[in-house]
């Protein structure tokens, strides 16, 4: 990352592009200089809908249901039919790109499974490399209950429910890691729909959604023909 600063200075005629896991992460409890000025940053998040529908060559159809979302038309049965079948593939292969090439290529949903419990064993690995050892039990708590809380009719995020007697003390900051990662997204309630919304969001209310459909399949172990 700082090396990224003396490219900028003094070999501006080449264009440098680095990509790092976690760096949100990584950029925020590491002990070294950022390089203010010098880099751009980009986030690349999961590929969504429309992104998965092109890679598996529906342009066509992509184009049609924008068509039909704007003239306020329904599609044709058969079309709608086929775009049904692919939303439903999207949601067990999800959007990691690693796994989207694979479905693409194979169209195996157990090679895709193989790939998405790797990329979960990888987030546990990255855990320990960031955290400390008191840290680690608690973001690994925190994340193996997010998905238990989705399906509680509760409409908040519950500390108490990650453990007995769970503080948001005890476990901010192990939510605060996995936000930061990009593995899952925190979303807020808010009290007024005004702008800013950031000034009329309530702090105690929020949900935490896991990034990617796909991995979210492969951690609770929904096979595709569920």
């Amino acid at each position: 990352m700082t090396s990224l600063k003396y490219f900028c200075e003094d070999a501006s005629d080449y264009h440098v592009a680095a990509l790092g896991s976690l760096l949100g992460v990584a950029a925020g409890r590491a002990k070294f200089s950022f390089p203010v000025g010098k880099v751009d940053m980009k986030t690349l998040y999961p590929m969504d809908m429309e992104e998965f529908m092109l890679a598996m060559g529906e342009d066509a159809l992509v184009e049609q249901i924008k068509k039909c979302f704007i003239t306020d038309m329904p599609m044709p049965s058969a079309l709608h039919d086929a775009a049904m079948l692919l939303y439903r593939q999207y949601l067990v292969v999800g959007g990691m790109p690693e796994c989207v090439l694979q479905f693409t290529q194979t169209k195996d949903y157990i090679l895709v499974r193989h790939t998405q419990d790797t990329i979960l064993a990888s987030y546990l690995n990255d855990m320990s490399k960031y955290n400390n050892v008191n840290e680690i039990k608690k973001t690994r708590l925190a994340y193996d209950n997010i998905t238990v809380q989705l399906s509680k009719k509760k409409t908040r995020f519950q500390y108490k429910l990650i453990k007995k007697g769970g503080r948001a003390s005890e476990f901010e900051n192990a939510i605060e890691w996995l936000c930061l990662s990009g593995i899952v997204s925190q979303v807020y309630k808010v009290e007024q729909i005004k702008k800013p919304l950031e000034n009329y969001r309530d702090i105690d209310a929020f949900k935490i959604y896991v990034s990617d459909l796909g991995l979210l399949c492969a951690k609770k172990d929904l096979a595709a023909n569920e």
